[in-house]
């Protein structure tokens, strides 16, 4: 078993080898995955962050883009962490939403418009990796999992992967861990 911080390591190391294409690819896989394993038809308001694309992150925007277009209905929101540093709230985000990097170089609306955690539908969380029942291994800061407490307990939570899960027991998962409902990812 190794801990997180070695899979944090191996992981990021991975998505810094992908190229461009098969970065692309496996983006517009996880979108057209999302989309057909994911019920929205009673969402709404998602929260869903921003890729940073030199982490690699899988493209979200391709999400955010249907969403936008084809579900008008639904309000999208990003994180906003806030000026301390310490804490994470969800803003809304659209087509008009004009971003500036924010305390920690991420991209994020300039006009803060938040929206209570107790609003969140759907979740859809940023990780390195994710084992099969959905822990998830992310930048190490714990700002989702602080905030998945402050969310209503039905709210539905998926992590985008652009690896396979790691099966039970690769890592142990801390206290605290929030898992995800749905795993969604590529091969």
């Amino acid at each position: 078993m190794k801990t997180k911080a070695e899979w944090r390591v191996h992981f990021k190391k991975q998505r810094q080898e992908l190229d461009r294409q098969t970065w692309a690819e496996k983006s517009i896989q996880l979108k057209q995955l999302f989309f057909e394993q994911v019920n929205l038809s009673k969402a709404k308001v998602i929260h869903c962050y921003l890729p940073l694309e030199k982490q690699n992150e899988p493209n979200t925007n391709l999400i955010f883009e249907t969403i936008l277009t084809n579900f008008q209905q639904i309000v999208c929101t990003v994180p906003w962490v806030t000026h301390k540093g310490n804490d994470m709230e969800s803003v809304v985000f659209n087509q008009e939403s004009k971003l500036s990097k924010g305390s920690l170089g991420i991209e994020e609306p300039e006009f803060k418009n938040m929206i209570p955690p107790e609003k969140i539908d759907i979740i859809v969380l940023p990780l390195l990796a994710v084992d099969e029942a959905g822990y998830r291994i992310g930048y190490g800061k714990g700002y989702y999992d602080k905030y998945l407490l402050r969310c209503r307990t039905d709210v539905i939570k998926v992590a985008l992967s652009l690896f396979e899960p790691l099966p039970v027991g690769s890592f142990m998962p801390d206290a605290w861990d929030v898992p995800a409902d749905l795993v969604i990812f590529t091969s």
